[in-house]
Formats: C-alpha cells, structure tokens, sequence
C-alpha cells in the first residue's frame, strides 16, 4: 500500500514537473526563437513587427534603425537544411531594404546534413556549404 501511495506521488510529481520544464520551454522559445516557420511569408511579417515595436518604444523612425539580425542554424538542429535556402532569401531581402543600417549573424548548426554522420567532417562540409551559400 505505501508503495503504491509512493508511486502516485512519484507519477504526480512528474506530471507537475514535465508541465512546469513545458511551460518554461514553451515561454523561452517564443522569447528567443519567435519563428516557428522558416518560410519567406512567416518570418518578414515577424520581423517587420518586431522592427516596428522597437522603433515605437525608442521613439524613433524605422528608417533610421539599426537592424541586426540572427539566424541561430543550432536550434534547427539537423532540419537546417531545409531553412537555408530560403533564410538566405530572407536575409537577402532584408538586407536589400537599409543596406546601409543592416547586417546578419548567422550561427552555423552545429550538426552535419540530415543523414550525414555526427561528426567533425559532416559539420564542415555543412559550414562550407552555408558559407558558398551566402
């Protein structure tokens, strides 16, 4: 019996924490990483929003911004792959509007192509591959 009260704490437990680390994770990734779409139509409007609430809480003109942005290719893990080509149509577009108060961080992935092996080589070839890109 006192086993069995044991275990629906434990259970009870770990419902509560898996909910709270969910919570938490869910509140962090849309912080840190407000794109869950890579596509051209889903991150421009995105980052037009984001422009324009900053440039409203400074009290400047969008136009006379800075504007820096990062594409982190670590939090795509292995799918990185399929972000690329239209993350670089993205920055490019971007870039084209204010070339002169824009520029783009890109943080390689830190995993080779999607059915490449984990290792040094992989994760090079997808560096050089982003970088012939770009």
């Amino acid at each position: 019996m006192l086993s069995q009260a044991n275990t629906l704490t434990d259970r009870n437990y770990e419902d509560t924490l898996h909910a709270m680390v969910t919570s938490h994770t869910d509140a962090h990734m849309e912080l840190y990483f407000p794109v869950h779409d890579t596509t051209h139509n889903q991150i421009c409007p995105v980052l037009e929003m984001s422009v324009t609430s900053i440039s409203d809480q400074l009290g400047q003109l969008k136009d006379v911004l800075y504007r820096v942005y990062v594409a982190n290719l670590t939090a795509l893990g292995s799918h990185w792959e399929k972000a690329v080509h239209e993350l670089f149509r993205v920055i490019s577009d971007k870039l084209a509007e204010h070339p002169e108060r824009t520029c783009a961080i890109v943080v390689m992935p830190n995993v080779g192509s999607r059915g490449e092996l984990y290792d040094e080589t992989s994760i090079s070839k997808a560096h050089g591959d982003i970088k012939d890109l770009f």
